[in-house]
């Protein structure tokens, strides 16, 4: 789990991401969705067999979110 996190089990490993526009995150449901996602990416990802983000890829995750959101204001 380690390597796959920290990049070094390649070429087996590799991010899963999503990409909404902050004129998506515009839409109440678009929102609700991605905050869903962030909030709940660790048991979303162990439910499909994936390997969760570690917790500094977490930080990164709500910070890059919350930047989106502000963007979308």
């Amino acid at each position: 789990m380690e390597a796959a996190q920290d990049g070094t089990y390649t070429p087996l490993a590799r991010p899963l991401f999503i990409y909404p526009s902050a004129t998506a995150l515009q839409r109440e449901e678009v929102l609700a969705f991605v905050e869903y996602y962030v909030e709940n990416h660790k048991a979303i990802a162990e439910d499909a067999q994936f390997i969760p983000l570690n917790s500094e890829q977490e930080t990164e995750l709500k910070a890059a979110l919350d930047k989106l959101k502000e963007s979308a204001k």
